[in-house]
């Protein structure tokens, strides 16, 4: 697709929600109708519209630029965030602005109602900068506000040149195509007008290149109105409120070329736009962003404390010798449980449950599933040794009582969905599902001071005070079983 304009600043509904409007579709198509051949996806602080603008992407043709427009802070002493539009030029900078991500939700502040803010500041992105390209964002980029809000000129060009040497080539000042004037709270202005002018400053006296962007919030201008009653539900406020927040102009849309140069006049324009091309043409077509398939850790079988017993085992084993690790080890556990767990049953028994395991480690190995069950386990074993963990399986029979969250007791087998059961923990749940089959392995009886009876497997799990979760079959009258009763 032709054209000479891409607007590297845009916002959905989606990554910002109660500011943005634009539906992600939508948005692409729109580009395509105005003749852009590309489209910026920066929504605050997040990354979450990138996969549906991809997929927007490939059904327009319409180049996708991932990034977002990041909560910058000059100082993570203070609570004040200034934003800072981030561009993706290849996967290294995708994998960069994800990682930058990730650190401003560990560097998150609480603001105003108790909203948290997803901040980076300069060690950020000075530590993950490779494949990014950044640009200074609107009135409420650091640079903008505090030169014009703040009126602070010495260190609004500090911050600038920092920006600059961190960036390097990829830094670009952003001019926007509209006349957003308004007076804070606190006395101080907001204008975009005169940060515009400064900006076309900074880059003549600088060399510092600038591009035009359009920070489109919604579709096009039919869509203002409908954007201004967004924002008045977004403050819980009557539209017609005169103290509500309000943008004060119509123009944060995805504008056309032609609307941007009457705003900014031809040289201006030309030169801006151009810029945006550059920037299209540096960054790479996103299709690392297509899904490439579960991507699962290799579970680490060489740092196991029976590792050498396993590769001996491995050596021995004509089946394993060829198989990674991690299927190998599975199996051998698997082996290993087996003679533990089930070596009391008969023949007959024995191989009809070996077909079972075999079955599911065909399953697990042809899924490549074998690290992440040895995972579970692995963590399953260390919580054991730590806290109490969930009773897995096992099963009560016919006529063991259950207590509700009323008081009264039911048979197990009465027990229905919807019913609110009380459990080891004497907290309430929400029976959700009833499963009820056949058992046919051994029982086990428990019998306790008071004469109550408990039948169940000998594998099921019990919650005692003194030792946690334990096998049926392992309770002794040592152990303190916990009653709800």
């Amino acid at each position: 697709m032709s054209g000479k304009f891409v607007s590297l600043h845009n916002h959905t509904e989606l990554g910002s929600p109660l500011d943005g409007m634009n539906d992600v579709n939508d948005l692409f198509i729109r580009a395509k109708e105005v003749g852009h051949p590309g489209v910026a996806i920066t929504d605050h602080g997040t990354m979450t519209a990138i996969y549906d603008a991809w997929k927007a992407s490939q059904e327009t043709g319409v180049k996708l630029i991932p990034g977002m427009e990041a909560y910058f802070t000059d100082n993570e002493e203070e609570k004040k965030s200034y934003h800072l539009v981030l561009l993706a030029q290849n996967e290294i900078g995708y994998k960069n602005i994800l990682k930058l991500n990730y650190m401003a939700f560990q560097n998150q502040v609480s603001g105003f109602m108790g909203k948290k803010t997803p901040r980076i500041s300069w060690r950020h992105i000075e530590q993950a900068n490779e494949g990014v390209i950044a640009l200074t964002a609107c009135s409420n980029g650091l640079v903008g506000k505090t030169l014009i809000t703040n009126q602070e000129v010495g260190l609004a060009e500090q911050h600038m040149k920092r920006f600059h040497s961190i960036f390097k080539d990829r830094f670009f000042l952003e001019l926007q195509p509209h006349a957003l004037q308004a007076t804070q709270k606190d006395g101080k202005e907001v204008n975009q007008v005169k940060l515009n002018e400064a900006m076309l400053k900074y880059s003549h006296d600088y060399g510092i290149p600038y591009v035009i962007t359009c920070d489109a919030h919604y579709r096009d201008k039919d869509h203002a109105k409908y954007h201004d009653l967004m924002l008045a539900i977004k403050d819980k406020k009557a539209v017609d409120d005169p103290d509500r927040f309000r943008y004060g102009v119509q123009d944060m849309y995805l504008k056309t070329e032609e609307e941007i140069i009457s705003f900014f006049g031809k040289r201006v324009a030309d030169i801006g736009m151009a810029n945006t091309m550059k920037i299209f043409n540096l960054c790479e077509e996103p299709s690392y962003v297509k899904p490439k398939g579960a991507v699962l850790p290799t579970f680490p079988v060489n740092q196991e404390v029976d590792y050498q017993d396993f590769l001996d085992w491995k050596q021995k084993s004509k089946t394993t010798l060829s198989m990674s690790d991690d299927k190998a080890y599975l199996r051998y556990k698997c082996i290993e449980g087996f003679k533990k767990k089930l070596s009391h049953l008969d023949r007959e028994k024995k191989e009809e449950y070996w077909d079972r395991v075999k079955m599911e480690l065909s399953v697990l190995e042809d899924k490549n599933f074998s690290s992440y069950m040895l995972i579970v386990a692995d963590y399953i074993n260390w919580a054991k040794q730590k806290m109490p963990v969930g009773p897995a399986r096992g099963c009560f029979v016919a006529g063991s009582m259950v207590m509700l969250a009323d008081g009264s007791l039911k048979k197990i087998e009465d027990i229905s969905i919807g019913d609110c059961v009380i459990s080891h923990d004497r907290t309430i749940n929400l029976v959700s599902n009833c499963l009820t089959y056949s058992v046919d392995e051994e029982l086990i009886e428990l019998e306790f001071e008071d004469g109550r009876v408990i039948k169940c497997t000998k594998d099921h799990e019990i919650f005692t005070e003194n030792r946690g979760w334990i096998a049926a079959s392992d309770i002794t009258e040592e152990d303190n079983v916990v009653s709800i009763y």
